[in-house]
């Protein structure tokens, strides 16, 4: 008896343990895991008569060993694309060709390092180099909402419209992100002005093009999209990374590898009404992608696809999209505005 006694009260401490834990860690998609090699930002000089100049390319992986390599004067600062030539994987290195500024180039990916030749006794050297946003990892101040820091999803709700609240259904991961599944979320808590930071990390998906490389979005009060999505070495326009979907283009493409955490900062302000209930002002986005600003006080007049309704006198929630890609999110917190 005094066996059994015992046996039941180490079940019941159990029992009450599990109750306690946190939402079981399960496996990343592989998209995430999944390594990009060649894959990147490089910086150096090309050379063309003793005369060095600053030179930039990114490396773009298309699937089935071919690669895209854009060249610029510089990288993330508005510079004019000046030529993209093709890539092909060939065992430990990517032999690179194309014409750029009406010459021929030609070289190899090796090592980190793409260098070659161009034109008549031109020369290019570039190393690999990766960047990061300044604000990655940023701690939220005393006054914030923190919805998701790793531990727990109860923060969030599926976004499915139901009359009861379902809880959230995204995979908690290990590294204290979240991946995107099965359906889109929204915070339990509503806003009306308000900042928020959040963190992402787009899958690697060589082979896709377009709206299915990597998509998802933040919506604002569930209503206004700033776009999530793989527009590495893009040309930035409404609907990639970014954009405020079908609104406003980036001031500039700030879009990192996918892969690589990235951060956007925004600041959202709520349409004004009248007493009478007409709407006075529109909702107002300003962004920082990666540290950089690429919207200042963008008017959005009207809810942006693919929103989640609701009344646009009242607050709303965060609202994160399921596009059917992997997409990784955490640090994620609001600051009320008055």
């Amino acid at each position: 008896m005094r066996r059994l006694i015992l046996l039941v009260a180490f079940l019941l401490m159990s029992f009450e343990g599990m109750a306690q834990d946190p939402v079981p860690l399960s496996a990343a998609s592989p998209l995430q895991t999944i390594e990009g090699p060649f894959m990147g930002d490089y910086e150096g000089t090309g050379s063309l008569g003793g005369e060095n100049q600053p030179l930039a390319a990114q490396v773009i992986v298309l699937g089935g060993g071919d690669y895209s390599i854009k060249l610029a004067p510089g990288l993330y600062d508005g510079s004019e694309v000046l030529g993209e030539l093709k890539g092909k994987r060939d065992g430990g290195q990517v032999t690179v060709a194309g014409r750029a500024e009406g010459a021929r180039w030609r070289g190899s990916i090796k090592e980190d390092v793409l260098r070659g030749t161009f034109g008549h006794g031109g020369t290019f050297d570039l190393k690999r180099v990766r960047r990061e946003s300044p604000t990655l990892g940023a701690e939220p101040p005393p006054d914030a909402v923190v919805l998701f820091n790793g531990t727990s999803l109860a923060h969030f709700e599926h976004a499915g419209g139901d009359p009861q609240p379902t809880p959230c259904r995204w995979i908690l991961l290990e590294n204290g992100a979240m991946e995107v599944t099965q359906g889109g979320i929204i915070s339990t808590e509503v806003f009306g002005d308000h900042k928020v930071h959040i963190e992402f990390r787009t899958p690697l998906k060589p082979e896709a093009r377009g709206q299915d490389r990597g998509n998802s979005g933040v919506y604002l009060q569930g209503r206004y999209e700033v776009q999530v999505l793989d527009s590495y070495g893009l040309a930035g326009t409404d609907g990639e990374c970014g954009g405020i979907y079908g609104v406003a283009p980036p001031r500039i493409n700030m879009c990192f590898p996918p892969l690589q955490w990235q951060t956007y900062d925004i600041e959202f302000r709520a349409p004004r009404f009248s007493a009478e209930g007409n709407k006075e002002e529109h909702a107002k986005l300003t962004v920082w992608h990666n540290g950089v600003l690429i919207h200042e006080d963008v008017e959005v007049p009207n809810y942006t696809t693919a929103h989640v309704g609701g009344v646009m006198s009242e607050p709303g929630p965060l609202h994160l999209q399921d596009h059917g890609n992997p997409v990784w999110y955490r640090n994620i917190w609001v600051v009320p505005l008055q």
